[in-house]
């Protein structure tokens, strides 16, 4: 409980730095589609906002709760299995045939992880 509170607190004082004018102008944000509304849970007042009305589909940063959640819960040593499955034959270094990847929820495939040893799984 302690992590999420401080990861939301962070989360949270990370927004203080932004202005309150417009926040992402500028050539870095371009084309991105932005969107936050920051209220007060115990009144309903809004505190910030930028574009609320803009409907957007959840963003990365979603993941950081059920992160938090499966770090706690789990605890920070658990791992999570990956299998890699294929038919067919390997010839000179080509797999003719079909690759199948089961993640069995490992968060981390596409981590930092993933890309320094992205063939540790064909040890």
């Amino acid at each position: 409980m302690k992590f999420r509170s401080g990861l939301l607190i962070g989360l949270l004082l990370s927004m203080l730095s932004l202005s309150a004018e417009n926040p992402f102008d500028g050539q870095d944000y371009r084309g991105a589609s932005i969107s936050y509304l920051l209220m007060d849970a115990a009144s309903g007042r809004v505190c910030e906002a930028y574009q609320p009305e803009k409907l957007l589909s959840s963003a990365s940063i979603v993941k950081l709760f059920s992160t938090a959640t499966a770090l706690e819960v789990l605890g920070p040593e658990h791992r999570f299995d990956t299998y890699l499955f294929h038919d067919g034959q390997v010839r000179d270094g080509v797999l003719h045939g079909n690759l199948w990847i089961l993640p069995l929820g490992d968060p981390r495939l596409g981590s930092a992880l993933f890309y320094e040893h992205p063939f540790a799984f064909l040890d």
